[in-house]
């Protein structure tokens, strides 16, 4: 009786837990023009803790579409977030990640790279489907099982072997979405995956 309760704890956890993959709005809002002079900098954003060593950065948007704003969450290789999205998640994420000041040509508001440092050892290997690199890391997860080291407080999170995404709950969803933050787009870790170069291919 005891195994069978575990099992459907287990179970029941699994259903009630929503975890999403954060990524940005590259259709609405602008993006930020990549430096090579940054790029070993930026390719420690993989939990590592940078604040330390940190110096701001100088950016810029990309010349394309001018016109787009950069919204709270604009596209670029690392996530960045407006002042705005800093003063609401900031109390959220204590000891978890960290806000570096970036400064972004022509803009008259702060922005931040956002470094979660929280990695999770939280996938199931044996029971989602993965891509892997010839070399064995994961170069992409079409179909997502957590393992039971993650609960639903996990509110940001990397994924251990795959900390190139960020990963939140339902939690920072709603706070996100209740706040009128533009720029984020959620990417329900539960439904099935979709080849994001099908509509592409399609045309």
């Amino acid at each position: 009786a005891n195994v069978r309760q575990t099992l459907r704890a287990r179970i029941k956890k699994r259903i009630t837990m929503r975890f999403f993959e954060l990524k940005s709005d590259v259709n609405n809002y602008s993006w930020i023009d990549f430096n090579e002079k940054y790029y070993k900098l930026l390719s420690e954003m993989r939990g590592e803790s940078l604040i330390n060593k940190w110096k701001p950065l100088n950016l810029r948007k990309l010349k394309e579409k001018p016109e787009l704003p950069l919204g709270d969450y604009p596209t670029f290789s690392e996530p960045i977030v407006s002042e705005k999205a800093k003063n609401i998640l900031e109390c959220l994420c204590t000891n978890i990640a960290e806000f570096l000041p970036v400064t972004i040509h022509n803009s008259d508001q702060n922005y931040y790279l956002f470094n979660v440092t929280n990695i999770l050892d939280c996938l199931d290997h044996h029971n989602s489907t993965i891509k892997y690199f010839s070399d064995g890391r994961i170069m992409e997860i079409q179909v997502y099982s957590f393992n039971n080291s993650i609960t639903s407080q996990n509110r940001f999170f990397r994924i251990k072997g795959y900390e190139k995404s960020i990963y939140v709950n339902e939690e920072i969803k709603s706070i996100i979405d209740n706040n009128n933050l533009n720029g984020f787009i959620f990417v329900d870790t539960a439904l099935p995956y979709e080849n994001p170069f099908k509509k592409l291919l399609k045309k």
